[in-house]
Protein backbone atom coordinates (compact mmCIF):
# COMPACT_ATOMS: atom_id res chain seq x y z
CA UNK A 1 0.00 0.00 0.00
CA UNK A 2 1.41 3.39 -1.01
CA UNK A 3 1.44 6.41 1.31
CA UNK A 4 2.54 9.91 0.40
CA UNK A 5 4.28 11.08 3.58
CA UNK A 6 4.80 14.65 2.34
CA UNK A 7 1.20 15.12 1.30
CA UNK A 8 -0.51 13.22 4.09
CA UNK A 9 1.95 13.56 6.97
CA UNK A 10 4.59 11.16 8.23
CA UNK A 11 2.72 10.36 11.44
CA UNK A 12 -0.50 9.38 9.62
CA UNK A 13 1.61 7.32 7.22
CA UNK A 14 3.28 5.57 10.15
CA UNK A 15 -0.07 5.00 11.84
CA UNK A 16 -1.68 3.36 8.82
CA UNK A 17 1.37 1.25 8.09
CA UNK A 18 1.38 0.06 11.70
CA UNK A 19 -2.31 -0.81 11.48
CA UNK A 20 -1.70 -2.70 8.25
CA UNK A 21 1.17 -4.65 9.82
CA UNK A 22 -0.85 -5.48 12.91
CA UNK A 23 -3.82 -6.62 10.85
CA UNK A 24 -1.58 -8.77 8.69
CA UNK A 25 0.20 -10.23 11.74
CA UNK A 26 -3.14 -11.15 13.26
CA UNK A 27 -4.42 -12.50 9.93
CA UNK A 28 -7.22 -9.97 10.04
CA UNK A 29 -6.39 -8.25 6.77
CA UNK A 30 -9.43 -9.85 5.13
CA UNK A 31 -11.73 -8.51 7.84
CA UNK A 32 -13.64 -5.28 7.71
CA UNK A 33 -12.81 -2.26 9.85
CA UNK A 34 -15.86 -0.85 11.60
CA UNK A 35 -15.99 2.93 11.99
CA UNK A 36 -18.27 4.03 14.84
CA UNK A 37 -18.47 7.82 14.74
CA UNK A 38 -20.23 9.92 17.38
CA UNK A 39 -20.96 13.42 16.16
CA UNK A 40 -22.14 16.44 18.17
CA UNK A 41 -24.50 19.01 16.70
CA UNK A 42 -23.15 22.58 16.65
CA UNK A 43 -25.15 25.20 14.74
CA UNK A 44 -26.61 22.66 12.34
CA UNK A 45 -23.31 20.95 11.51
CA UNK A 46 -22.04 17.65 12.91
CA UNK A 47 -18.59 17.60 14.49
CA UNK A 48 -16.53 14.64 15.68
CA UNK A 49 -16.98 13.95 19.40
CA UNK A 50 -15.39 10.50 19.33
CA UNK A 51 -14.64 7.99 16.59
CA UNK A 52 -13.36 4.47 17.11
CA UNK A 53 -12.18 2.11 14.37
CA UNK A 54 -11.94 -1.63 15.11
CA UNK A 55 -11.69 -4.82 13.04
CA UNK A 56 -14.82 -7.00 12.94
CA UNK A 57 -15.87 -10.27 11.39
CA UNK A 58 -17.53 -9.20 8.15
CA UNK A 59 -20.06 -12.03 8.05
CA UNK A 60 -20.92 -12.60 11.70
CA UNK A 61 -21.03 -9.01 12.96
CA UNK A 62 -23.96 -7.05 11.48
CA UNK A 63 -23.72 -3.29 11.17
CA UNK A 64 -25.92 -1.55 13.77
CA UNK A 65 -28.17 1.16 12.41
CA UNK A 66 -27.44 4.82 12.99
CA UNK A 67 -29.07 6.49 15.99
CA UNK A 68 -29.77 10.19 16.35
CA UNK A 69 -30.61 12.56 19.20
CA UNK A 70 -30.89 16.33 18.99
CA UNK A 71 -27.33 16.92 20.28
CA UNK A 72 -25.58 13.66 19.38
CA UNK A 73 -25.77 10.94 16.76
CA UNK A 74 -23.98 7.69 15.96
CA UNK A 75 -22.98 6.70 12.44
CA UNK A 76 -21.51 3.29 11.56
CA UNK A 77 -19.82 2.03 8.42
CA UNK A 78 -17.69 -1.03 7.63
CA UNK A 79 -14.73 -0.42 5.33
CA UNK A 80 -11.59 -2.17 4.13
CA UNK A 81 -8.12 -0.97 5.09
CA UNK A 82 -7.71 0.53 1.62
CA UNK A 83 -11.05 2.35 1.93
CA UNK A 84 -10.08 3.63 5.37
CA UNK A 85 -6.81 4.97 3.97
CA UNK A 86 -8.69 6.90 1.29
CA UNK A 87 -11.15 8.27 3.85
CA UNK A 88 -8.37 9.48 6.16
CA UNK A 89 -6.54 11.08 3.23
CA UNK A 90 -9.69 12.98 2.32
CA UNK A 91 -10.09 13.90 5.97
CA UNK A 92 -6.53 15.24 6.01
CA UNK A 93 -7.22 17.39 2.93
CA UNK A 94 -10.75 18.66 3.68
CA UNK A 95 -11.04 18.50 7.47
CA UNK A 96 -14.10 16.25 7.34
CA UNK A 97 -14.99 12.59 6.88
CA UNK A 98 -18.15 11.03 5.44
CA UNK A 99 -19.56 8.10 7.44
CA UNK A 100 -22.63 6.35 6.05
CA UNK A 101 -23.56 9.45 4.08
CA UNK A 102 -23.09 11.97 6.90
CA UNK A 103 -20.31 14.57 6.68
CA UNK A 104 -18.58 14.89 10.05
CA UNK A 105 -16.25 17.86 10.65
CA UNK A 106 -13.27 18.23 12.96
CA UNK A 107 -9.79 17.91 11.43
CA UNK A 108 -7.27 15.57 13.04
CA UNK A 109 -4.09 17.26 14.21
CA UNK A 110 -1.51 14.85 12.77
CA UNK A 111 1.20 16.10 15.14
CA UNK A 112 -0.80 14.65 18.04
CA UNK A 113 -1.30 11.20 16.52
CA UNK A 114 -0.01 8.62 19.01
CA UNK A 115 0.97 4.99 18.51
CA UNK A 116 0.97 2.99 21.71
CA UNK A 117 0.67 -0.55 23.00
CA UNK A 118 -1.36 -0.98 26.18
CA UNK A 119 0.01 -3.98 28.03
CA UNK A 120 -2.27 -3.39 30.99
CA UNK A 121 -5.52 -3.21 29.07
CA UNK A 122 -7.14 0.00 27.91
CA UNK A 123 -10.29 2.01 27.89
CA UNK A 124 -11.27 0.95 24.38
CA UNK A 125 -11.74 -2.81 24.63
CA UNK A 126 -10.47 -3.76 28.11
CA UNK A 127 -7.56 -5.88 26.97
CA UNK A 128 -4.06 -5.52 25.57
CA UNK A 129 -4.03 -3.97 22.11
CA UNK A 130 -2.46 -1.42 19.79
CA UNK A 131 -4.00 2.07 19.80
CA UNK A 132 -3.32 4.71 17.14
CA UNK A 133 -4.92 7.91 18.37
CA UNK A 134 -5.29 11.40 16.96
CA UNK A 135 -6.97 14.50 18.39
CA UNK A 136 -9.26 16.69 16.24
CA UNK A 137 -8.76 20.42 15.95
CA UNK A 138 -10.98 22.20 16.92
CA UNK A 139 -11.94 19.89 19.80
CA UNK A 140 -15.70 19.55 19.66
CA UNK A 141 -16.73 17.23 22.46
CA UNK A 142 -19.78 15.77 24.11
CA UNK A 143 -22.36 18.08 25.58
CA UNK A 144 -23.35 17.52 29.19
CA UNK A 145 -26.79 16.13 29.85
CA UNK A 146 -29.05 13.16 29.26
CA UNK A 147 -30.19 11.92 25.85
CA UNK A 148 -33.95 11.83 25.39
CA UNK A 149 -35.78 11.03 22.16
CA UNK A 150 -39.25 9.71 21.36
CA UNK A 151 -37.97 6.94 19.06
CA UNK A 152 -34.72 6.02 20.81
CA UNK A 153 -33.73 4.66 24.25
CA UNK A 154 -33.03 7.05 27.14
CA UNK A 155 -29.41 7.49 28.28
CA UNK A 156 -28.31 9.41 31.39
CA UNK A 157 -25.19 10.69 29.60
CA UNK A 158 -23.42 10.70 26.25
CA UNK A 159 -20.80 8.28 27.54
CA UNK A 160 -23.55 5.80 28.49
CA UNK A 161 -24.78 6.03 24.91
CA UNK A 162 -21.29 5.37 23.50
CA UNK A 163 -20.70 2.41 25.81
CA UNK A 164 -24.06 0.85 25.02
CA UNK A 165 -23.65 1.34 21.27
CA UNK A 166 -20.08 0.04 21.04
CA UNK A 167 -19.65 -2.25 24.04
CA UNK A 168 -16.79 -0.09 25.37
CA UNK A 169 -16.23 0.83 29.01
CA UNK A 170 -15.46 4.55 28.82
CA UNK A 171 -16.11 6.93 31.70
CA UNK A 172 -17.12 10.61 31.79
CA UNK A 173 -13.59 11.90 32.28
CA UNK A 174 -11.73 9.54 29.94
CA UNK A 175 -9.08 11.10 27.74
CA UNK A 176 -10.11 9.74 24.30
CA UNK A 177 -13.23 11.87 24.07
CA UNK A 178 -12.98 14.16 21.00
CA UNK A 179 -10.45 11.83 19.36
CA UNK A 180 -10.19 9.34 16.54
CA UNK A 181 -8.82 5.99 17.72
CA UNK A 182 -7.78 3.01 15.61
CA UNK A 183 -7.78 -0.08 17.83
CA UNK A 184 -6.15 -3.31 16.68
CA UNK A 185 -6.07 -6.22 19.15
CA UNK A 186 -2.58 -7.64 19.46
CA UNK A 187 -1.59 -11.30 19.90
CA UNK A 188 -1.39 -10.96 23.66
CA UNK A 189 -2.46 -12.70 26.85
CA UNK A 190 -4.68 -10.97 29.39
CA UNK A 191 -6.54 -11.55 32.66
CA UNK A 192 -10.07 -12.68 31.83
CA UNK A 193 -11.35 -13.64 35.28
CA UNK A 194 -10.62 -13.93 39.01
CA UNK A 195 -12.76 -16.11 41.25
CA UNK A 196 -12.61 -16.93 44.94
CA UNK A 197 -12.44 -20.50 46.23
CA UNK A 198 -11.80 -22.09 49.62
CA UNK A 199 -8.03 -21.78 49.20
CA UNK A 200 -7.88 -18.23 47.84
CA UNK A 201 -8.27 -17.29 44.17
CA UNK A 202 -8.23 -18.89 40.73
CA UNK A 203 -7.08 -16.53 37.97
CA UNK A 204 -8.10 -17.21 34.36
CA UNK A 205 -5.84 -16.07 31.52
CA UNK A 206 -6.99 -15.84 27.90
CA UNK A 207 -5.37 -14.89 24.60
CA UNK A 208 -3.61 -16.39 21.60
CA UNK A 209 -0.90 -19.00 22.20
CA UNK A 210 -0.95 -18.62 25.99
CA UNK A 211 0.39 -22.15 26.52
CA UNK A 212 3.44 -21.53 24.33
CA UNK A 213 4.97 -18.47 26.00
CA UNK A 214 5.54 -19.67 29.60
CA UNK A 215 3.39 -17.22 31.53
CA UNK A 216 3.60 -16.44 35.23
CA UNK A 217 1.58 -14.29 37.58
CA UNK A 218 3.60 -12.09 39.93
CA UNK A 219 2.37 -9.62 42.50
CA UNK A 220 1.11 -9.38 46.04
CA UNK A 221 -1.98 -9.59 48.18
CA UNK A 222 -2.72 -7.85 51.48
CA UNK A 223 -4.30 -9.65 54.42
CA UNK A 224 -4.85 -7.70 57.66
CA UNK A 225 -2.20 -5.18 56.65
CA UNK A 226 0.38 -7.88 55.86
CA UNK A 227 1.68 -8.29 52.31
CA UNK A 228 2.15 -11.72 50.75
CA UNK A 229 4.13 -12.18 47.53
CA UNK A 230 2.61 -14.04 44.57
CA UNK A 231 4.56 -16.21 42.13
CA UNK A 232 2.24 -18.60 40.30
CA UNK A 233 2.68 -20.40 36.97
CA UNK A 234 -0.13 -20.28 34.39
CA UNK A 235 -1.07 -23.83 33.33
CA UNK A 236 -3.74 -24.34 30.67
CA UNK A 237 -5.00 -20.80 31.18
CA UNK A 238 -5.35 -21.09 34.97
CA UNK A 239 -3.27 -20.05 37.98
CA UNK A 240 -3.99 -20.60 41.67
CA UNK A 241 -3.26 -18.05 44.40
CA UNK A 242 -3.34 -19.37 47.95
CA UNK A 243 -4.64 -16.78 50.40
CA UNK A 244 -6.43 -16.50 53.71
CA UNK A 245 -9.68 -14.62 53.17
CA UNK A 246 -10.73 -11.88 53.50
CA UNK A 247 -8.11 -10.06 51.41
CA UNK A 248 -7.90 -6.25 51.57
CA UNK A 249 -5.99 -5.70 48.31
CA UNK A 250 -4.74 -7.69 45.32
CA UNK A 251 -2.23 -6.57 42.67
CA UNK A 252 -1.20 -8.83 39.80
CA UNK A 253 1.13 -8.74 36.79
CA UNK A 254 1.07 -11.27 33.94
CA UNK A 255 4.57 -11.78 32.49
CA UNK A 256 6.38 -14.20 30.19
CA UNK A 257 9.80 -15.85 30.50
CA UNK A 258 11.43 -12.72 29.04
CA UNK A 259 9.76 -10.58 31.73
CA UNK A 260 7.48 -8.88 29.19
CA UNK A 261 4.36 -7.55 30.92
CA UNK A 262 1.17 -8.66 29.19
CA UNK A 263 -1.44 -7.44 31.64
CA UNK A 264 -1.88 -6.06 35.14
CA UNK A 265 -4.71 -5.84 37.62
CA UNK A 266 -5.31 -3.99 40.88
CA UNK A 267 -8.23 -4.11 43.26
CA UNK A 268 -8.32 -2.82 46.85
CA UNK A 269 -11.23 -3.56 49.15
CA UNK A 270 -12.80 -0.11 49.08
CA UNK A 271 -11.45 1.65 46.03
CA UNK A 272 -10.48 0.82 42.48
CA UNK A 273 -8.10 2.81 40.33
CA UNK A 274 -9.04 4.03 36.86
CA UNK A 275 -8.25 0.76 35.12
CA UNK A 276 -9.84 -1.44 37.79
CA UNK A 277 -13.09 0.53 37.69
CA UNK A 278 -13.31 -0.22 33.99
CA UNK A 279 -12.31 -3.85 34.31
CA UNK A 280 -13.08 -5.00 37.83
CA UNK A 281 -13.63 -8.69 38.53
CA UNK A 282 -15.00 -7.87 42.02
CA UNK A 283 -12.54 -10.41 43.35
CA UNK A 284 -12.57 -9.07 46.90
CA UNK A 285 -15.27 -6.44 47.12
CA UNK A 286 -19.03 -6.83 47.28
CA UNK A 287 -19.92 -3.18 46.75
CA UNK A 288 -20.72 -2.01 43.23
CA UNK A 289 -18.06 0.56 42.46
CA UNK A 290 -19.51 1.24 39.02
CA UNK A 291 -22.92 1.95 40.55
CA UNK A 292 -21.42 4.31 43.13
CA UNK A 293 -19.43 6.06 40.43
CA UNK A 294 -22.62 6.64 38.43
CA UNK A 295 -24.27 7.97 41.60
CA UNK A 296 -21.46 10.53 42.06
CA UNK A 297 -21.59 11.62 38.40
CA UNK A 298 -25.37 12.07 38.51
CA UNK A 299 -25.13 14.08 41.73
CA UNK A 300 -22.49 16.42 40.28
CA UNK A 301 -24.65 16.89 37.18
CA UNK A 302 -27.79 17.68 39.20
CA UNK A 303 -26.28 19.59 42.14
CA UNK A 304 -27.81 19.63 45.62
CA UNK A 305 -31.53 18.94 45.74
CA UNK A 306 -34.15 17.20 47.85
CA UNK A 307 -32.20 13.92 47.72
CA UNK A 308 -28.57 15.10 47.32
CA UNK A 309 -26.29 16.89 49.81
CA UNK A 310 -22.57 17.68 49.50
CA UNK A 311 -20.35 17.88 52.57
CA UNK A 312 -16.60 18.44 53.01
CA UNK A 313 -14.64 16.20 55.37
CA UNK A 314 -16.15 16.42 58.86
CA UNK A 315 -13.97 15.78 61.85
CA UNK A 316 -15.82 13.73 64.43
CA UNK A 317 -15.31 16.42 67.11
CA UNK A 318 -16.01 19.26 64.67
CA UNK A 319 -19.07 21.48 65.05
CA UNK A 320 -19.83 20.63 61.41
CA UNK A 321 -21.30 17.39 62.72
CA UNK A 322 -24.27 19.52 63.77
CA UNK A 323 -24.88 20.20 60.08
CA UNK A 324 -24.69 16.51 59.18
CA UNK A 325 -27.24 15.22 61.69
CA UNK A 326 -30.11 17.54 60.59
CA UNK A 327 -29.51 16.51 56.97
CA UNK A 328 -29.75 12.82 57.88
CA UNK A 329 -32.93 13.49 59.86
CA UNK A 330 -34.41 15.47 56.97
CA UNK A 331 -33.70 12.62 54.55
CA UNK A 332 -35.17 10.06 56.96
CA UNK A 333 -38.33 12.13 57.35
CA UNK A 334 -38.82 12.88 53.66
CA UNK A 335 -37.89 10.55 50.79
CA UNK A 336 -34.40 9.46 51.76
CA UNK A 337 -31.27 10.83 50.13
CA UNK A 338 -27.52 10.63 49.65
CA UNK A 339 -24.75 12.60 51.34
CA UNK A 340 -21.48 12.86 49.44
CA UNK A 341 -18.71 13.58 51.91
CA UNK A 342 -15.60 15.03 50.27
CA UNK A 343 -17.44 17.36 47.85
CA UNK A 344 -17.91 21.04 48.66
CA UNK A 345 -21.08 23.10 48.22
CA UNK A 346 -19.42 24.48 45.09
CA UNK A 347 -19.21 20.89 43.75
CA UNK A 348 -15.41 20.72 44.01
CA UNK A 349 -14.16 17.17 44.59
CA UNK A 350 -11.70 17.62 47.46
CA UNK A 351 -11.92 14.13 48.97
CA UNK A 352 -11.54 13.06 52.59
CA UNK A 353 -8.40 10.90 52.33
CA UNK A 354 -5.87 13.52 53.46
CA UNK A 355 -7.79 14.52 56.60
CA UNK A 356 -8.77 10.93 57.41
CA UNK A 357 -5.11 9.85 57.42
CA UNK A 358 -4.05 12.88 59.46
CA UNK A 359 -6.62 12.20 62.20
CA UNK A 360 -6.56 8.39 62.24
CA UNK A 361 -5.11 6.38 65.09
CA UNK A 362 -4.37 3.50 62.73
CA UNK A 363 -2.32 4.92 59.85
CA UNK A 364 -1.04 1.59 58.53
CA UNK A 365 -3.11 2.04 55.36
CA UNK A 366 -5.80 4.28 53.92
CA UNK A 367 -8.24 1.34 54.02
CA UNK A 368 -7.66 0.98 57.78
CA UNK A 369 -8.02 4.74 58.36
CA UNK A 370 -11.26 4.89 56.35
CA UNK A 371 -12.65 1.93 58.28
CA UNK A 372 -11.80 3.62 61.58
CA UNK A 373 -13.45 6.86 60.45
CA UNK A 374 -16.65 5.08 59.38
CA UNK A 375 -16.88 3.23 62.69
CA UNK A 376 -16.54 6.49 64.67
CA UNK A 377 -19.04 8.27 62.44
CA UNK A 378 -21.58 5.46 62.85
CA UNK A 379 -21.17 5.56 66.61
CA UNK A 380 -21.71 9.30 66.74
CA UNK A 381 -24.80 9.23 64.49
CA UNK A 382 -26.30 6.37 66.49
CA UNK A 383 -25.92 8.49 69.64
CA UNK A 384 -27.57 11.50 68.02
CA UNK A 385 -30.53 9.97 66.15
CA UNK A 386 -33.35 7.86 67.56
CA UNK A 387 -33.85 4.64 65.60
CA UNK A 388 -34.61 2.40 63.94
CA UNK A 389 -33.24 3.57 60.57
CA UNK A 390 -30.85 2.43 57.83
CA UNK A 391 -27.76 4.23 56.50
CA UNK A 392 -25.21 2.67 54.14
CA UNK A 393 -21.61 3.93 54.40
CA UNK A 394 -19.70 3.33 51.14
CA UNK A 395 -16.22 4.70 50.32
CA UNK A 396 -15.26 5.19 46.66
CA UNK A 397 -12.36 6.57 44.66
CA UNK A 398 -13.37 9.32 42.24
CA UNK A 399 -10.97 11.36 40.10
CA UNK A 400 -8.06 10.25 42.26
CA UNK A 401 -9.69 11.37 45.54
CA UNK A 402 -11.64 9.34 48.08
CA UNK A 403 -15.24 10.10 48.98
CA UNK A 404 -17.59 8.66 51.57
CA UNK A 405 -21.14 8.11 50.30
CA UNK A 406 -23.88 7.96 52.96
CA UNK A 407 -27.07 6.50 51.51
CA UNK A 408 -29.95 7.35 53.87
CA UNK A 409 -33.09 5.30 53.30
CA UNK A 410 -36.52 6.82 53.95
CA UNK A 411 -37.45 6.19 57.56
CA UNK A 412 -40.03 3.55 58.46
CA UNK A 413 -40.99 5.09 61.82
CA UNK A 414 -41.31 8.77 60.98
CA UNK A 415 -40.78 11.37 62.19
CA UNK A 416 -37.26 10.59 63.31
CA UNK A 417 -35.94 12.82 66.07
CA UNK A 418 -32.63 13.93 67.47
CA UNK A 419 -31.94 12.44 70.86
CA UNK A 420 -33.05 14.84 73.58
CA UNK A 421 -34.66 17.30 71.12
CA UNK A 422 -38.17 16.01 70.50
CA UNK A 423 -39.45 19.49 69.74
CA UNK A 424 -37.38 19.75 66.54
CA UNK A 425 -38.35 17.64 63.51
CA UNK A 426 -36.51 18.17 60.22
CA UNK A 427 -37.79 17.62 56.67
CA UNK A 428 -36.19 18.23 53.28
CA UNK A 429 -37.43 20.90 50.91
CA UNK A 430 -35.35 21.46 47.79
CA UNK A 431 -31.69 21.63 48.85
CA UNK A 432 -32.50 22.82 52.38
CA UNK A 433 -33.37 21.25 55.74
CA UNK A 434 -36.45 22.79 57.34
CA UNK A 435 -38.25 22.36 60.64
CA UNK A 436 -41.54 20.60 60.03
CA UNK A 437 -44.80 22.24 60.99
CA UNK A 438 -47.88 20.47 62.31
CA UNK A 439 -49.27 19.98 58.79
CA UNK A 440 -46.03 18.32 57.60
CA UNK A 441 -45.97 15.97 60.57
CA UNK A 442 -49.61 15.01 60.25
CA UNK A 443 -48.95 14.19 56.60
CA UNK A 444 -46.20 11.79 57.74
CA UNK A 445 -48.60 10.09 60.15
CA UNK A 446 -51.25 9.74 57.47
CA UNK A 447 -48.66 8.21 55.14
CA UNK A 448 -47.09 5.87 57.71
CA UNK A 449 -50.18 5.31 59.91
CA UNK A 450 -48.15 5.89 63.06
CA UNK A 451 -46.11 8.39 64.99
CA UNK A 452 -42.40 8.07 65.83
CA UNK A 453 -41.65 4.52 66.95
CA UNK A 454 -45.37 3.79 66.66
CA UNK A 455 -46.40 6.51 69.15
CA UNK A 456 -49.71 8.37 68.65
CA UNK A 457 -49.64 11.94 67.34
CA UNK A 458 -50.59 13.49 70.68
CA UNK A 459 -47.23 12.33 72.01
CA UNK A 460 -45.74 15.28 70.16
CA UNK A 461 -48.58 17.80 70.02
CA UNK A 462 -50.29 16.98 73.27
CA UNK A 463 -53.97 16.12 73.53
CA UNK A 464 -56.06 17.11 70.55
CA UNK A 465 -59.16 17.55 72.71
Amino acid sequence: MEFDSEKHGFILKQALETVEAALSENRWLDRKLRISAFAANYDGKWFNAFTIIRPVEQVTTPVPGSMQYSILRAQVQDVSLIELTKMLRRHDETGSIVIDGLEIHGKVNLDSWVLSRHAGGNIYDSRACLVCRGTPNPQYGFRVGSLLDYENPYFASSIDFVNDFTGLQLREHDDPVRSIAIVVPDIRAYFSGIEKNQNGFVVTVSGTGIDQVGLKIKGEISVDGTSKKIDSEVIKGKASINATLPVSAIRLWLIDSSSNVFDEYYEPVYFRDERAIRRTFNAISTASSAGLHRLVVNALNSGENEEVEFKPYIKITNQKIDELVPTILAFLNTRGGTIFMGITDGMEVEGIDKEVMQNAKNRSSLDAAIGEYIAELKQLINREIAGPYEIKYQPIEYLGRYLLVLSVLRGKARPHLRQGKKDCIYIRRGASNMQANRENIEAMFQSDNSGPLGMPTNHIFGSSD
